[in-house]
């Protein structure tokens, strides 16, 4: 009987001891797990972290509009977004800003503030074809990579290698109308108008203008219920970066003179472009008198600054006469969901 109390108080003190270490386990998981760093604070990239937001004047969400060929990439830089080349990071991306720039638009649907680069007309297109003529595009995909060639060489090298002849020969009036939808079936100077108008494509920054950026922003959810909308021109883009945040420009862009490039072209390429991109100028003023942050001298300023091209242009939105009109492209419905100057296209009938 002893030996039986001895064996059965053995095992008792084994429970009571088992017991215990899995107590001192528990709780040891309980404090580790009390003290645990959460995993979403563990990565220095991780982009949910705060930013420092306080030296700038905007409501955020914060979406970049970045027309082409207007000082958009030294925006960009300045607001640490990533897309464009900066040659090293000025600034960590501020949290909650977006852009929206070609055919790509991250900008959410409770964006607050909208940040438009704005360049006169005149001298972006100019800009945009000294700066593409040249370009040869690279792509993974090979077709792509032949189509992009051929449809740059139907207006960089079957027409025009110098901007003062497109605007020159290429945009006087056209003497008929254009019945043909594709390019490849235009004459030069239809191309020549198709680009200017940005009615087709052949690069880039033709293609997304003045009336895709207006159309997108219009449309764009967040639009309505927006905050404010700030105006950068490129003319003076320190002085209006200024309106949006207290920091300095990371890479500031040579502003130059309107006039300089007036002296290039003659007066017959200037009274053609003033012609041809009236539809563009008109949209341009729209933007200007849209920018919270300009004040009325300053819209006229700008406005200036066409009519030393234009000098019949003034503050209020005209009708363009003598601007042809081109067929409709023919595209798959998918497509035209996804294309923002859907004016250009109608949805290519069923084959049944």
């Amino acid at each position: 009987m002893p030996r039986r109390r001895t064996r059965l108080w053995g095992n008792l003190s084994f429970i009571l001891a088992t017991l215990a270490s899995l107590s001192i386990l528990v709780g040891m998981r309980t404090v580790v797990s009390s003290f645990s760093i959460p995993a979403d604070t563990v990565s220095e990239e991780n982009p949910t972290l705060p930013s420092d937001s306080s030296t700038f004047r905007v409501e955020f969400p914060l979406c970049l509009v970045h027309v082409g060929k207007a000082a958009g990439s030294s925006v960009s830089c300045g607001l640490g977004l990533t897309y464009a080349d900066c040659e090293g990071m000025p600034r960590d991306k501020l949290e909650q800003t977006y852009h929206f720039h070609m055919r790509r638009n991250n900008c959410p649907s409770n964006t607050r503030s909208y940040a438009v680069t704005l360049r006169n007309p005149i001298t972006r297109l100019q800009s945009w074809f000294d700066f593409e003529k040249n370009i040869v595009p690279t792509r993974k995909n090979k077709h792509q990579e032949e189509q992009m060639k051929r449809k740059r060489g139907m207006l960089f090298t079957e027409c025009y290698s110098d901007f003062g002849n497109l605007a020159t020969t290429g945009l006087q009036p056209l003497q008929e109308e254009v019945s043909v939808a594709k390019p490849i079936n235009m004459t030069c100077p239809q191309r020549a108008w198709a680009a200017a108008l940005g009615v087709r494509a052949f690069s880039y920054h033709e293609w997304y203008n003045y009336e895709h950026y207006w159309t997108g922003i219009q449309n764009h959810p967040g639009f309505e219920n927006r905050s404010s909308v700030h105006g950068l021109r490129m003319e003076h883009l320190i002085e209006d970066w200024s309106t949006v945040t207290t920091e300095k420009l990371f890479r500031p862009v040579n502003q130059g003179s309107s006039s300089k490039s007036s002296k290039t072209l003659s007066s017959e390429a200037m009274i053609n472009l003033c012609r041809a991109l009236c539809p563009e100028i008109q949209i341009y003023k729209q933007f200007l008198q849209l920018a919270d942050n300009l004040e009325d001298v300053q819209v006229e300023e700008s406005i200036r600054e066409v009519q030393v091209f234009c000098p019949l242009e003034t503050r209020h939105i005209r009708e363009c006469p003598e601007i042809p009109t081109f067929p409709k492209l023919n595209v798959p419905r998918q497509q035209y969901k996804a294309e923002t100057k859907k004016r250009l296209f109608q949805i290519m009938p069923n084959k049944n």
